[in-house]
């Protein structure tokens, strides 16, 4: 795993020597852009200077939004101030530490980082979440913002963030700084070790000013977000309605990334699924989307590329809650599930496995100790009789609420 050594500056850095710290051996800057809806006084002379020392450039707006409709004003005016004609081979960052924002919740504050990070996608910037490890921990849902590029504060002998493969930025230092002196180019300055190979992705993937390359639909790479789908394209939608018309195929890619269906074709203008996606595709991209991604499979996009993985993943509609219509529940507390018989249920022992095929009919079905029934209604019961036999492995992620079977 390579370690490349950069640094982050703003106006406090002043008239900072790019070419100095370059012949110091930093090969990249992630210079502030904007604090909140403030331009940073040296971020243009910053951009034009680590240019021309020749390091890769990243951005960074401080975050004091304390809304989603603040974030989005927050992110419209990076756009329009900072990342408009510009380009930027490594992520654009949302600073989340200030104090103000620890008042707000996890649920609130994970909403505000969502909604900046979705305006600027729609826009084709790779984003991130700056933050140190605690405040990922205790202050945001981080599970929810693991499609986001992760730049992680730590000032430390070595980063414990975890999950480590999210991990594409490393802030190790500062003022205190326990691996190298903190001064860089005769200035104090935070320090960073790059891990991802953001500039080949961004670049590949079309991202940040640059232009798409790859491949095309037919081979699973997307045309853009947001845009209208062309001939032969695959796209990616993440606002409410695709807006498409009915010649392609189009699927609903949930939270954790789990496909909903098989793609259909013939009904356009499919509706997002709450913090996901869909993806749509016409001609040969739409044949692609067919043959690679099928109901339950997990997806995610790589380097601008659509890939699938085979297998059986479904996010549950709730855990210990009331069963609705066509839903399917984990009840894994308590005595029994308190179900009414309208529906498929199974019980699932300590060992993963299920005891028997589901059964209809019955319901409030005994909770096994340390294990856990799955209950489903109407569609949702259909699927679950359809995919579940006796001694079939079940697993649960309670972090995601995503059950694997097999």
């Amino acid at each position: 795993m390579a370690y490349i050594f950069g640094i982050d500056v703003s106006k406090w850095q002043g008239d900072f020597n790019f070419q100095r710290a370059a012949q110091e051996g930093v090969q990249f800057a992630i210079l502030r852009g904007a604090y909140s809806t403030g331009k940073d006084a040296r971020f243009d002379s910053h951009y034009t200077a680590a240019g021309a020392a020749g390091l890769h450039r990243g951005v960074y707006q401080y975050c004091m939004a304390t809304t989603t409709d603040a974030a989005r004003q927050e992110a419209e005016f990076l756009y329009n101030t900072v990342l408009k004609g510009r380009q930027f081979d490594l992520p654009v960052y949302l600073d989340v530490e200030d104090n103000t924002l620890r008042a707000l919740g996890k649920r609130r504050l994970t909403d505000v980082v969502k909604a900046w990070c979705t305006y600027l996608e729609e826009r084709e910037f790779w984003v991130g979440i700056y933050s140190s490890t605690s405040f990922f921990r205790s202050n945001l849902y981080d599970e929810e913002l693991q499609p986001y590029a992760h730049w992680v504060a730590q000032w430390a002998r070595q980063c414990d963030y975890t999950p480590l493969s999210l991990l594409g930025m490393w802030q190790f230092g500062g003022e205190t700084n326990l691996l190298r002196s903190n001064i860089v180019a005769g200035v104090v300055c935070d320090q960073d070790y790059m891990i991802a190979d953001y500039p080949n992705k961004i670049r590949a993937a079309g991202k940040n000013g640059y232009a798409v390359s790859g491949g095309s639909g037919a081979e699973g790479y997307l045309a853009g977000t947001n845009i209208g789908r062309a001939a032969d394209t695959l796209v990616r939608y993440t606002r409410e309605y695709t807006g498409t018309n009915k010649y392609g195929f189009e699927v609903g890619i949930d939270r954790n990334g789990i496909a909903l269906s098989n793609p259909i074709y013939g009904v356009g203008n499919m509706k997002k699924p709450s913090g996901g996606y869909v993806l749509s595709g016409h001609g040969t991209a739409g044949a692609w989307l067919y043959g690679h991604v099928r109901e339950n499979y997990k997806v995610r996009i790589e380097n601008n590329r659509v890939i699938a993985t085979e297998g059986i993943w479904r996010t549950v509609n709730g855990v210990n809650t009331g069963r609705g219509t066509d839903q399917l529940i984990l009840y894994n507390r308590g005595r029994s599930t308190g179900t009414n018989p309208y529906g498929f249920e199974v019980g699932v022992g300590a060992d993963g496995r299920a005891f028997e095929r589901p059964v209809y009919g019955q319901g409030n079905m005994v909770i096994p100790a340390g294990g856990f029934v799955l209950s489903g209604h109407g569609t949702a019961g259909t699927w679950l009789y359809g995919k579940v036999s006796s001694g079939t492995r079940i697993s649960f992620d309670p972090a995601t609420e995503v059950i694997s079977i097999g």
